[in-house]
């Protein structure tokens, strides 16, 4: 956390809540969630005034509330209640609603193969559910994007936040097992495709900036971790590799 008090990120914090409500009047569960989640990372990690945090936790707390009287929330997680006033709790929360989200997204498809595979020769299959219709979309778009054609891609995506977060994690799945593997420069590839979806993620910045660490490019790692920074001066993380990569270029 920043020593000083940065009120500009107070109010970029309230913008994410914002967001993340429109996302639930829309009926967007899970895009909220996520939206939803960053906001609450972003309140935890941001030194403010007294009354700002007052305020903000105010806002969350009518926030959560409306979120947990949802139809589609008790629908899908039943009558589950948030924590007022503890924001670290609260996060830990979201997660495991993400996580289960997930699974049960994986568990669908994996039943929907194996029940299309003992009936390939049928074709009174069922009908297709929203979330493996996203899936066919956000695969598609994702060819178009490893084939260099951008606007195909985005034209799929539109304004569809499910479709571009499943293109987000792919990719940065893919670029972290990559990097692991040494595979830096497909790695790199990933990570670039899911920053053309997503260019103000200082973390996709982040993975670019280790992954010139990991092939001694420094002035290029230098160059990734300095965007991350402008789009996140209290990142943390972000600070910590720039004074690494300064300090190690120079022995260099």
């Amino acid at each position: 956390m920043k020593d000083t008090i940065n009120r500009e990120e107070v109010g970029r914090i309230e913008k994410k809540l914002n967001e993340a409500r429109l996302l639930l009047q829309q009926n967007k569960l899970h895009s909220s969630l996520i939206k939803f989640k960053d906001a609450l990372e972003s309140l935890l990690r941001t030194k403010m005034l007294p009354s700002d945090a007052k305020d903000l936790k105010e806002k969350f707390n009518i926030f959560q509330d409306l979120m947990s009287n949802t139809p589609s929330f008790i629908e899908t997680y039943g009558p589950v209640k948030f924590r007022d006033n503890d924001a670290g709790t609260t996060l830990e929360f979201v997660n495991q609603l993400l996580i289960v989200k997930d699974q049960e997204i994986k568990g669908y498809m994996e039943e929907k193969a194996a029940l299309s595979e003992e009936n390939a020769q049928e074709t009174d299959l069922p009908a297709e559910t929203e979330d493996s219709k996203i899936e066919i979309r956000a695969k598609e778009a994702k060819s178009y994007l490893d084939n260099d054609n951008f606007e195909a891609a985005k034209e799929i995506i539109g304004k569809n936040d499910e479709i571009l977060w499943w293109l987000l994690q792919s990719y940065n799945t893919s670029g972290i097992e990559h990097r692991r593997q040494g595979n830096f420069r497909e790695a790199l590839s990933d990570f670039k495709k899911a920053l053309s979806l997503q260019p103000d993620d200082e973390g996709l910045y982040y993975n670019i900036a280790r992954i010139h660490i990991e092939m001694n490019e420094w002035k290029e790692a230098l160059q990734a971790i300095s965007e991350a920074l402008k789009i996140n001066p209290e990142f943390i993380e972000g600070k910590n590799l720039e004074s690494f990569i300064r300090k190690t270029s120079n022995k260099v």
